[in-house]
């Protein structure tokens, strides 16, 4: 037999084919075991926010006269900031921690936006006027 006039190979077997598949099915079924399982832990652990707790604090962080420090945080972040903010609860560090977005216009002189305060399963917008919080005199 004369090996020099074989062609090569351009594409897999059959059984190469099966056994790769093989081994990502089972490659899947671990990690999405392992995902759910740590999916149901996390969710065990925190008591979902109610929508009047969320509101009540988006009151209070947004309020131009409010003195706390959290407060002084988000202003500051109004002021400066286009990027997500990340705060605790005040008084209960059992529930997961609340995000601040800051959605602005693309008009370069916009005077409000809207700020989304949410949790992993409640959301609150609030309409603020942005020049309540800026430290400078307005033009």
């Amino acid at each position: 037999m004369n090996l020099t006039n074989a062609t090569p190979r351009h594409a897999l077997t059959l059984i190469e084919v099966l056994a790769a598949t093989v081994l990502l099915a089972l490659v899947a079924g671990a990690c999405a075991s392992m995902l759910r399982t740590a999916a149901l832990a996390h969710t065990a652990d925190s008591e979902p926010v109610r929508l009047d707790e969320l509101s009540a604090l988006a009151d209070d962080l947004l309020a131009p006269s409010a003195d706390s420090p959290a407060s002084d945080s988000v202003h500051r972040w109004l002021d400066t900031s286009d990027r997500a903010l990340e705060l605790p609860w005040p008084d209960r560090p059992d529930l997961p921690p609340v995000s601040l977005f800051r959605l602005t216009s693309t008009e370069s002189r916009a005077e409000h936006a809207w700020i989304e305060l949410c949790t992993a399963d409640t959301r609150v917008w609030r309409w603020v006027r942005v020049e309540a919080f800026s430290q400078e005199p307005a033009e």
